[in-house]
C-alpha cells in the first residue's frame, strides 16, 4: 500500500504528464500539425511546461508559506512578477529558437495573454493546494490533540499508586483509608462524568485538583513539602476540564523524593475572569522536566491551551538549576 507521500507524489507526476502529452496527442491524431511542426510543437510544449511547473512549486514550496503567509505579501507579488516577466521573455525567445525563426524583441499579446492566465491558473491552482494542505494538517493536529486528551482522562499509573497506598492503609487499619477512597471515588466520576464536556464548572475542577493533591501526598515521606492555596470566587466560572491538571501532575512526578528534601508549591488565583496559576517544584536528580507525564504532559497541555484559549492565555516555563516554575494566566471568558 503507497504511503500518503507516494501517493501525493504519483498524482503530481501523473498531472503533469497529461498536462505535456494531452495537448500533443490531440493534435497528432487531428492532423493540425505536419511532421516536422510536431516536433517542434512538443519540445516547445515541454519547455513550457517545465516553466509552468516551476512557477507552481515555486509558489507552493516557499512563496506562499514564506511570504503569502509570513506576513511579508509585498515580496510574495515582487517575485512573482519578476518571474512571470522571465518566464515569458524565456519561453518567447526559446520557442523562437525552436521554431527557427528570427529573433523578435516584442511579445504578442496573444502569446502574452495565453500563457500569463496559464501562470496565474498555475498560482492560483498552488494556492489551493497550499491551503487544502494546512486545512488537513490543522485537522489532524486536533484529532491528536483530542485523542491525547481522552487518553489522559485517567491516568493508570495515578490510579494503580493510589490503589497501593489505599491498600497500605487499608493493611494498617488506618483511619484515613475511608477519605482516601472517597476523594479516588470522587476522582472517578468526575473524569467519567464531567470531563467529556467542552466546558466545566471551575468549582468541580478545582474539588478534583485538591483530591488528586491530597491522595498523591498517601504516598510520600516527610522529605517532601506540598502547599496547595486556592484564593477567589469560581461562582459559575467556566474551565476545559482536566487543563490544569497536566502542571499539578508534573510538578508531583519531577519534584517528589524520598531521600532528598523537596519542595512544591502551588497556588491558583482567580480575580474577575482571570485565571492564574503558579507551580513550583524542586527538580530531583536534574531530571528532564519536559518528558511527558502520565496524563497529557506539557506540550499537549500547550496545545490544548492554544487550540481552547488561542490569544486569551499565557504560559511561562522556567527550567532554573534547581527548581522549575510554571506560571500560567487564562482569560476564562
Amino acid at each position: 500500500m503507497m504511503t500518503r507521500e507516494t501517493r501525493i507524489i504519483f498524482i503530481h507526476l501523473l498531472t503533469w504528464i497529461l498536462f505535456l502529452t494531452l495537448p500533443v496527442f490531440i493534435l497528432r491524431t487531428s492532423d493540425l500539425l505536419t511532421s516536422e511542426e510536431s516536433g517542434v510543437f512538443i519540445f516547445d510544449h515541454a519547455f513550457r511546461t517545465l516553466l509552468l511547473a516551476s512557477v507552481f512549486y515555486l509558489n507552493l514550496r516557499w512563496l506562499l508559506p514564506f511570504f503569502f503567509f509570513g506576513k511579508k505579501q509585498k515580496y510574495f507579488y515582487l517575485f512573482n512578477v519578476a518571474t512571470i516577466a522571465v518566464v515569458l521573455v524565456t519561453s518567447k525567445f526559446i520557442g523562437q529558437h525552436l521554431a527557427h525563426q528570427p529573433a523578435d524583441p516584442n511579445i504578442r499579446p496573444a502569446f502574452l495573454v495565453s500563457y500569463l492566465l496559464m501562470m496565474v491558473l498555475a498560482i492560483g491552482i498552488a494556492f489551493v493546494i497550499f491551503l487544502y494542505n494546512r486545512f488537513k494538517l490543522a485537522e489532524e493536529r486536533k484529532t491528536e490533540i483530542e485523542l491525547a486528551y481522552v487518553k489522559s482522562r485517567l491516568n493508570p499509573h495515578f490510579l494503580f499508586n493510589t490503589l497501593n497506598s489505599i491498600y497500605a492503609l487499608a493493611v494498617r487499619r488506618s483511619e484515613l483509608t475511608a477519605d482516601a477512597v472517597s476523594r479516588l471515588s470522587s476522582i472517578m466520576r468526575y473524569v467519567i462524568t464531567e470531563s467529556g464536556s467542552d466546558k466545566v464548572l471551575l468549582s468541580k475542577e478545582m474539588d478534583y485538583i485538591s483530591d488528586f493533591i491530597e491522595l498523591q501526598k498517601l504516598r510520600m515521606t516527610g522529605k517532601t513539602k506540598v502547599t496547595f492555596r486556592f484564593e477567589g470566587i469560581t461562582a459559575d466560572k467556566k474551565i476545559v476540564p482536566l487543563l490544569l491538571i497536566s502542571f499539578v501532575e508534573n510538578a508531583f512526578k519531577f519534584g517528589v523524593s524520598t531521600e532528598h528534601d523537596s519542595e512544591i508549591d502551588m497556588f491558583i488565583d482567580i480575580r474577575g475572569d482571570e485565571l492564574s496559576l503558579h507551580v513550583q517544584n524542586t527538580k530531583i536528580h536534574g531530571q528532564n522536566i519536559h518528558d511527558e507525564v502520565g496524563g497529557l504532559g506539557l506540550e499537549t497541555a500547550r496545545q490544548l491551551l492554544e487550540h481552547f484559549y488561542q490569544q486569551r492565555y499565557s504560559l511561562s516555563l522556567m527550567d532554573n538549576t534547581g527548581n522549575f516554575v510554571v506560571d500560567l494566566k487564562i482569560n476564562l471568558v
